[in-house]
């Protein structure tokens, strides 16, 4: 279940109604709503308290400016699925992304439905290992109502495009669009990799750069905020060499990241008016134009990202070139070995139990092969832990720095374990 306050606006559709539309258009990806709507009764009072502060003069006007009214909003999904942090291995993530985007796209071919907001926290897991796009609150139906009431950007700060970050040079503000969208999808998935992939950058290495791409921000001299330039330059450096951002243990990723990096650079590195009239001046004449032609080149790239099928395809043909985990690590045992601090007893019975090691991107050892282990699903070993007495798996953290160990009292029980 969804519940959550929608703002009530002109241009603006209910989820549940956006919901109705994508499986009218069948719109694939997408999770399936058993019911949603309104709920009756439950909407907020403070835009009226605001419209009638706003008629007197109390200083600065905009304190009490007048605001939409508010509607609880609820709706029910019958797909169960995971968080994109736990994609098991590289091949996984990638082609989760790649089912995201396809959903994105179809739901703008289709539908005429902008998603607004692809994120790492909008990204689900199917126990298929299959990939959803949620949260289509934000979203918007390219009809001449929302057009009209929506001129401004919208997304997550650490996803948002480059384009969209700095904002216009006046006052008007930057509208999204599918190539937004289309960016968003590559700095979730550099985002992701770099906090769970295995790579070459050092803790403080990793920290700095996650702070400098992703959270960044200032405000410029309207008072807005304002953020980007660290992704405007690392956007071209990886475009030229992927390796310049880290270089990742997985084969064939860096590769990934140098072919969307180049295509997406496109969008912000134009070619001068100068060469654009010597190109088309020199086709006028009927004259050929040399391939390696700066003005033909970013004219193929712009159809190239033009191309509705050209991401989640991309992305996909790399992720059948990503090999499994193929080098097992030693077991991993959930009850820390005696002698060491907080270590407890396994219970009589038990024995170690192996996992995946997300952060590492390889398979725990087991008697089991490859190829099974990678198909089991989280329930299965949660089931498992419960069959041993343990009341829940305690997760890897999600630190910066790698894999924090972390020790939890486990559901009322005396027992903890460190993972």
């Amino acid at each position: 279940m969804k519940d959550y306050w929608r703002e009530e606006s002109p241009g603006t559709r209910p989820e549940a109604e956006i919901y109705d539309i994508l499986a009218e258009k069948k719109v694939p990806h997408v999770a399936t709503m058993v019911a949603g709507g309104d709920v009756e009764g439950m909407r907020t009072q403070t835009h009226e308290a605001c419209f009638k502060l706003s008629a007197y003069p109390l200083g600065d006007s905009s304190y009490f400016r007048l605001q939409n009214p508010l509607q609880c909003h609820r709706i029910f999904l019958d797909t169960v699925a995971r968080d994109l942090s736990a994609f098991g291995d590289c091949k996984v993530l990638v082609n989760c992304i790649a089912d995201a985007m396809e959903a994105a796209q179809c739901a703008f071919a289709y539908a005429r439905i902008m998603h607004r907001d692809i994120s790492s926290g909008n990204i689900m897991i199917t126990p298929a290992h299959r990939g959803l796009l949620i949260d289509w609150d934000l979203c918007l139906v390219l009809d001449s109502e929302a057009l009209t009431h929506h001129p401004q950007r919208t997304g997550t700060w650490q996803f948002m495009s480059i384009g969209l970050l700095q904002g216009g040079k006046d006052k008007e503000a930057v509208v999204n669009t599918l190539d937004d969208d289309k960016e968003s999808v590559f700095w979730v998935l550099v985002h992701t990799a770099l906090r769970y992939l295995k790579h070459s950058l050092e803790p403080t290495e990793l920290s700095q750069k996650l702070l400098n791409l992703f959270d960044s921000k200032a405000l410029d001299e309207f008072g807005r905020p304002k953020g980007g330039q660290f992704k405007r330059t690392e956007l071209p450096a990886c475009a030229h060499d992927s390796n310049e951002l880290a270089t990742f243990k997985v084969p064939g990723f860096n590769n990934l990241l140098t072919e969307l990096a180049g295509l997406l650079l496109v969008r912000y590195r134009q070619p001068t008016a100068e060469a654009v009239q010597r190109y088309e001046a020199r086709l006028e004449k009927g004259g050929e134009v040399d391939e390696d032609n700066s003005v033909a080149i970013y004219k193929a790239k712009l159809e190239r990202l033009a191309d509705p099928n050209w991401l989640h395809e991309t992305l996909r043909r790399h992720a059948k070139k990503i090999p499994l985990p193929t080098q097992p690590l030693p077991a991993i045992s959930l009850f820390p070995q005696p002698g060491r601090a907080g270590a407890e007893r396994a219970p009589e019975g038990s024995s170690p139990v192996t996992m995946y090691d997300f952060h590492r991107n390889e398979f725990s050892s087991e008697e089991v092969g490859i190829e099974e282990l990678h198909a089991r699903s989280p329930a299965s070993i949660s089931q498992r832990l419960d069959g041993m007495g343990w009341r829940r798996f305690v997760e890897h953290g999600t630190g910066d720095d790698g894999p924090a160990h972390k020790k939890r009292k486990l559901g009322g029980s005396k027992k903890a374990c460190t993972v």
